[in-house]
């Protein structure tokens, strides 16, 4: 089960919140949440910690497609994101080609999602590109000193959780360490609780 959001660029997102980012006139952005909306999949959440990190594909045929931004909650404070190329079982140490994306200061979110932009490479709006048949895979971490810092949720068992026919959200691991990449706890099957935005880019002919 899955729902995305789909929408031009002067749309309101679903929930009502500021309209995503990044999309060029003739490019149309997606939201791939982990629940039939923003709201409820943050609010169905069942653990928190400090960071999960998760694998995506694009399973379209064709498009590259560009991940613009995530969407979390919980106390989140400072929130990093980082992505690398490839599935996040080969690369889960930091000495992996992880990019830093997004690095965001924030205020604690529980009950409604809050939208983490990649503001990292280049200007703020930075996207980056999946082809077709790739993983990449995705390390949101969260600097509270708690148990608080992301909402996320088990999983039954792993691979692909959410999947619209563009991009496919997998189950991965949660982290327990305040520090990204290093000390604490990994554990398996988790899932984000929240959403990942892309980009579909207009169709040249």
């Amino acid at each position: 089960h899955c729902v995305t959001s789909l929408r031009m660029r002067d749309d309101e997102s679903d929930d009502g919140s500021e309209k995503a980012f990044g999309a060029a006139p003739g490019e149309r952005e997606a939201t791939l949440w982990t629940s039939s909306s923003g709201t409820k999949a943050v609010r169905t959440a069942n653990h928190s910690f400090a960071g999960i990190m998760f694998d995506v594909k694009n399973v379209s045929e064709w498009r590259v497609l560009e991940i613009t931004e995530v969407h979390v909650a919980g106390a989140l404070r400072r929130v990093r994101v980082y992505i690398c190329d490839g599935p996040h079982s080969t690369a889960q140490d930091r000495g992996a080609s992880w990019d830093l994306v997004a690095d965001q200061n924030c205020a604690e979110s529980w009950y409604e999602p809050t939208r983490i932009r990649f503001n990292c490479l280049a200007v703020d709006g930075f996207k980056y590109g999946i082809s077709p048949g790739r993983t990449s895979a995705i390390y949101i971490h969260s600097d509270s000193p708690g148990d608080d810092g992301l909402r996320y949720s088990s999983a039954w068992r792993s691979g692909v959780a959410y999947d619209d026919g563009s991009l496919a959200i997998f189950t991965g691991r949660s982290h327990t360490s305040p520090t990204p990449f290093v000390g604490g706890w990994w554990r398996s099957p988790r899932c984000l609780a929240g959403g990942v935005s892309y980009v579909v880019p207009a169709a040249e002919w």
